[in-house]
């Protein structure tokens, strides 16, 4: 265990010491603030490698947010827990990022990343029961217990679905309907806090549908560890942990039961004493110690590409040039990579590319361009729009539709550049501008970088305050073509996609890219098309003649 674990396992045994058994639902909701979530931080929140403000700072807004539990007077006691909800936004901005940053991939991840959100909830629901609001419409122990609610079937069960599917997806053990059981687990614990909110049959038919998910999580996760034979003291304490789970899981849907038909067949004083410390000390922090034993790490690092230090005001194009004084004028350059083979790896082979599309990626200042936009369905009309926006930003300017689209006869020109001003290597800046009316189309910076894997193209474009980057996998089609892609190959993890960055936030918008490069019978002469896909809609078409300027001379 961490030192934050343990420091939080100090300080809640004084709290309890201190106020004892008459406090059972506060020391409850208190030891999930300071001990159950170090815990999940400390399996599941990747540290940065300077100093993380997030983990210098949690262990003091977790003294915050359970000392507000035991403070009478309710405007310091509400200020306390108003500092813990502020910490909980935090939580949830950390879980949103990360998902984001995935396109919102990998029900695994999902899990976890929804436990981050619903501390929101959780957070919330303390405040209102320290804050000493009135008029509420409910009492002050359901005020309460919605919040133990969302600091535990919130926090700790997409946790460990969570960490059950990276454990299993890891050992290549599949989990039947995967998708649906995390899905269930993610919205359960929001249903039944409706339920617990409203009463009556809904209480009863969300709990149903909760505990039933909880249950095929217990059979799955003893049918995933019975499979995989390792760590044999984490698996008696999960397993032991999943039993102690499944017998709390009874006790609570007597109660709702109850609850329901109006009749007690357990008191809440009894719910707090069997469900919720079973719940607590039994299956929280029993199977969270037994999976930070093991520690499943994640199936692929999303997200961890370099990132362009570039950002443009509200107009890119030249000025952008000007301002940021990253053309390094003492090289020159002429393709937007050296040498092709670059972008050799096990899964792609540069020398079975057309000697004619290599030559055009090492030698592109000696082509030129032409496009002819095409825009598609319900994007017809939005290009009108479009054109006019990026027009004024000087980034991305395409042409609004027509009925018979015309070539653009485009100037192209790579640039060296000062890498230290953009942060990677090695990279090179591409511009593009109208030959006829030098208004700037495309101001790029091409980049490439390796994994074990994959060789990806990585394509920074400033926007305003921000900055657009495509990872375009390479790939070849079925003759001697190019493919330069940002869809994920299926069943295969990697950065394929587009992203936003908007100051440290990196978002996988729904955007994917299909660039396909042909070599003609005509020498020095290409063809390209370019394929933008929006919502999973083909949004428009862009149709490239490259040609040769040595060839023309010739």
């Amino acid at each position: 265990m961490s030192k934050r674990v343990i420091f939080g396992c100090i300080i809640w045994a004084m709290f309890a010491i201190w106020f004892g058994y008459d406090q059972s639902i506060k020391l409850l909701l208190s030891f999930s603030i300071l001990v159950l979530f170090p815990l999940v931080t400390e399996l599941t929140y990747r540290e940065k490698e300077k100093r993380d403000w997030f983990i210098t700072l949690q262990p003091l807004f977790s003294i915050l947010g359970a000392g507000s539990l035991f403070i009478e007077t309710a405007s310091l006691s509400g200020t306390l827990a108003f500092c813990w909800l502020l910490f909980t936004c935090w939580v949830a901005c950390i879980g949103i990022a990360r998902a984001s940053s995935r396109g919102f991939v990998r029900m695994e991840e999902n899990a976890i990343d929804a436990a981050y959100v619903y501390m929101i909830l959780g957070g919330f629901w303390l405040f209102l029961s320290q804050a000493g609001i009135e008029g509420l419409p409910f009492s002050p122990v359901i005020v309460l217990l919605t919040a133990v609610h969302f600091h535990y079937s919130s926090l700790i069960v997409p946790i460990v679905v969570g960490l059950v599917g990276r454990f299993a997806f890891r050992h290549n053990v599949q989990i039947r309907g995967y998708g649906l059981l995390a899905g269930l687990l993610m919205i359960g614990p929001l249903l039944v806090g409706i339920g617990i909110t409203i009463g009556g049959l809904a209480d009863f038919l969300f709990v149903g549908i909760y505990v039933f998910a909880m249950f095929w999580l217990a059979f799955e996760t003893f049918r995933v560890l019975i499979k995989v034979r390792e760590h044999p003291l984490a698996r008696t304490l999960i397993l032991t942990a999943t039993l102690i789970s499944v017998a709390a899981m009874v006790l609570s849907a007597f109660y709702s039961a109850g609850v329901s038909v109006g009749t007690v067949f357990i008191t809440i004083d009894q719910m707090v004493l069997y469900h919720g410390y079973a719940q607590a000390f039994g299956y929280s922090f029993l199977i969270l110690i037994g999976w930070a034993f093991i520690k499943p790490r994640p199936l692929y690092s999303f997200g961890q590409f370099r990132l362009s230090r570039l950002r443009g005001k509200w107009r890119v194009g030249d000025q952008f040039l000007k301002d940021t004084r990253i053309l390094n004028k003492n090289e020159t350059v002429d393709g937007l990579v050296e040498s092709f083979t670059a972008f050799e790896r096990a899964n792609f082979s540069p020398i079975k590319v057309d000697p004619a599309i290599r030559n055009f990626y090492e030698q592109t200042n000696h082509y030129e361009m032409s496009a002819t936009t095409r825009w598609h369905g319900i994007y017809d009309p939005l290009s009108r729009p479009y054109h006019w926006v990026t027009g004024k930003i000087g980034q991305l300017y395409l042409r609004a539709a027509t009925k018979h689209p015309k070539p653009q006869r485009m100037e192209a020109v790579i640039y060296p550049i000062d890498e230290t001003i953009e942060g990677r290597h090695p990279v090179r800046a591409w511009i593009r501008k109208d030959y006829e009316t030098k208004e700037e189309i495309f101001v790029a910076f091409y980049a490439y970088y390796a994994t074990k894997e994959k060789t990806y193209m990585d394509i920074a474009l400033p926007l305003p305050y921000s900055v657009m980057t495509g990872i375009l996998r390479p790939q070849h089609d079925e003759s001697d073509g190019l493919i330069l892609t940002s869809f994920r190959e299926p069943g295969s993890l990697g950065d394929e996609g587009v992203y936003v960055t908007i100051g440290k936030w990196t978002i996988r918008v729904p955007i994917e890219e299909y660039f396909h490069v042909r070599a003609t019978e005509d020498p020095g002469r290409l063809t390209a098309v370019h394929e933008l896909h929006f919502f999973g809609l083909r949004c428009l078409t862009i149709d490239y003649e490259i040609t040769c300027k040595l060839s023309k001379q010739l």
